[in-house]
């Protein structure tokens, strides 16, 4: 891979790009910065990257940087999805929906403890009522 992509230099990728070299630099520094012991670095993405013919390829890149990072199955590392839509998938994705965590796994029938009591229900405010 590091012969394969030595030649995307800095300024190559300027050029193709419209990134200054200098911003880049800064850019990949910082990043780069996160595949560290106790460090972690996590990528987000939207739909453009995927809309694209090489779509799959732009996603599979991202894959590619955070293992050679080592930002895989780390707490704050991975590459999370987001999605533009308020239906089912987006609240997991978003991780906001209570009935899933990162990664869109299902949780337990049985609330967390600090949730017990609650009805799920909502003033007209938007505010969690209690039992």
């Amino acid at each position: 891979m590091k012969q394969f992509y030595a030649r995307y230099t800095p300024e190559l990728v300027e050029e193709v790009t419209g990134v200054p070299k200098q911003q880049l630099l800064e850019l990949a520094a910082l990043y780069g910065a996160t595949g560290q012991p106790g460090k972690a670095g996590t990528l987000l993405y939207a739909m453009g990257g995927t809309q694209h013919t090489t779509g799959v390829q732009i996603i599979r890149s991202y894959t590619l940087l955070q293992q050679l990072l080592g930002n895989m199955g780390v707490p704050g590392g991975g590459i999370n999805a987001l999605r533009g839509r308020a239906t089912s998938r987006a609240p997991r994705t978003w991780r906001c929906c209570s009935t899933s965590s990162p990664g869109t796994w299902p949780l337990p029938a049985r609330p967390p403890t600090h949730l017990e009591g609650l009805s799920g229900e909502r003033d007209p405010q938007g505010q969690l009522l209690d039992q």
